[in-house]
């Protein structure tokens, strides 16, 4: 091996492990600071924009493991309730015990079924370059997880968010 190819190979070692902690470093940013309070209003602002009302005589206990809030809307048979997770989904597989699978997630504005991490990736990235284009009313909501599924897909409880394409 010459000295050049040797140069060579050791910079692109470096840039691996550089592109491999920078990936790691994204892995663990929580978008949701767990600043309970403000992620609330948030999410209850946009619930109320599509006609949800906060149930708030319904408070998760001081030993629930994450936060969560019920909304109701005229029309809408079932509640929806809706859990606040950190980003990067450490209790999902929690609350899809505890709702026995019957959940929606909705992440950064769209409801999808499952979480993905590389979506999530790329919305850091992109707003690490400012060049995402998810309305900042949206842009920074944690992890949401809306129990029953089916307010997802009843046309009588529309959700305030997109579904994925």
């Amino acid at each position: 091996m010459t000295p050049r190819s040797a140069r060579l190979v050791l910079v692109m070692l470096v840039g691996l492990v550089a592109a491999g902690l920078v990936t790691k470093g994204l892995r663990y940013r929580e978008r949701f600071s767990g600043d309970t309070k403000s992620a609330e209003a948030q999410v209850g602002a946009l619930f109320a924009q599509s006609g949800w009302r906060h149930k708030s005589d319904l408070k998760p206990a001081a030993t629930d493991p994450y936060p969560w809030l019920v909304f109701e809307k005229t029309g809408c048979t079932t509640p929806a309730i809706v859990s606040l997770l950190n980003a990067n989904g450490e209790l999902r597989r929690l609350v899809d015990l505890y709702h026995m699978g019957d959940l929606v997630y909705v992440q950064n504005g769209h409801v999808v079924e499952k979480p993905s991490a590389f979506s999530r990736y790329k919305i850091l990235l992109a707003d690490s370059l400012s060049l995402e284009a998810t309305p900042a009313a949206k842009k920074n909501l944690p992890l949401l997880a809306i129990s029953p599924a089916s307010v997802a897909t009843d046309p009588a409880c529309r959700l305030p968010f997109e579904k994925t394409r």
